[in-house]
């Protein structure tokens, strides 16, 4: 049997290291606590940054479906001419880039000679190129 000087000593020793093992055991005391409180304002600021980004790219997403849905209102006599067939080609006359925005010059011919100058506007969104809007201008009939 082991004496009580040496049982004590054996349980002095397992208090010891009991406390080392429970100091550097996260959530159990010590300097733990600091590191989990680290570690979830990080989790928060990257939680909250994901956040934004995502309320700006919805928003400029948003912005891009109001800005088509409008132009399509207005043109169409066009967008019906369209489905009808009644488009023979259209051909890409000039393309200026400024940036994240974009302006294609394009002409339209229509089966029955009438010729629609337009221009597509286009945006970069997440490096995708979008149509933001496409505006016909007057259009001229063959003489």
């Amino acid at each position: 049997m082991m004496s009580l000087t040496r049982r004590v000593m054996v349980l002095a020793v397992l208090a010891v290291l009991s406390a080392i093992v429970l100091a550097v055991v996260p959530g159990c005391g010590g300097s733990g606590s600091s590191a989990e409180a680290q570690e979830d304002d990080y989790r928060r600021g990257y939680e909250d940054g994901v956040k934004a980004e995502k309320a700006k790219w919805s928003d400029q997403k948003l912005q891009l479906a109001r800005n088509m849905i409008e132009e399509q209102e207005a043109s169409q006599e066009n967008i019906t001419r369209l489905l009808g067939g009644e488009v023979a080609d259209v051909t890409v006359d000039e393309v200026s880039i400024d940036g994240d925005t974009a302006l294609v010059k394009i002409t339209a011919r229509f089966k029955d000679g009438t010729n629609v100058p337009g221009t597509v506007d286009l945006v970069n969104i997440d490096n995708m190129w979008y149509m933001q809007k496409v505006t016909a201008e007057r259009g001229s009939t063959p003489s």
